[in-house]
């Protein structure tokens, strides 16, 4: 994706100061609070030629070049109208199981089921068990054993 254009920035100012023009001074935690359009408490741009643009997105891509419309760019922060760039990293649906710290499978405090479970799970349902079966048989709802079998969840064991 390129880098939209806005016909309301002065020529002579480039995009990334402009847009950090339009934010407050750091805050205590650092964020650079965006002082124009938020959209659902994002900061975003609109133009009608181009559409709405989530602002730390443009950030980014000045600063770090075209990215694929398939990564999201999040804030360590949590605040959606904050701007600053030392706050924001990439995000993809992996990244959850990449993050560090994130614990998935059996390592998770919420986990019902061993890694060694799902295998017998998944190995069960592809003999032909119902998932009902299953499901009673490791205390488990119908639901979870469905998420197993599609590869909705524990996808690090696929």
């Amino acid at each position: 994706m390129r880098t939209p254009k806005f016909s309301k920035r002065p020529k002579a100012i480039p995009l990334l100061e402009w847009l950090l023009s339009q934010c407050s001074e750091p805050d205590e935690n650092g964020c650079r609070v965006w002082e124009r359009h938020l959209n659902r408490g994002q900061a975003v741009l609109t133009n009608s030629t181009h559409g709405t643009h989530a602002v730390p997105r443009i950030i980014w891509m000045e600063l770090h070049g075209a990215i694929s419309d398939t990564i999201k760019i999040r804030r360590k922060c949590r605040k959606g109208s904050c701007c600053e760039p030392s706050h924001f990293y990439q995000w993809t649906p992996l990244t959850k199981v990449a993050k560090p710290g994130y614990r998935h499978g059996e390592a998770s405090p919420r986990s019902k089921l061993k890694d060694a479970d799902i295998l017998e799970i998944r190995s069960r349902l592809h003999r032909g068990h119902l998932r009902k079966s299953v499901a009673i048989d490791y205390s488990v709802d119908v639901g979870t054993v469905a998420d197993i079998q599609q590869g909705r969840t524990w996808k690090h064991l696929l």
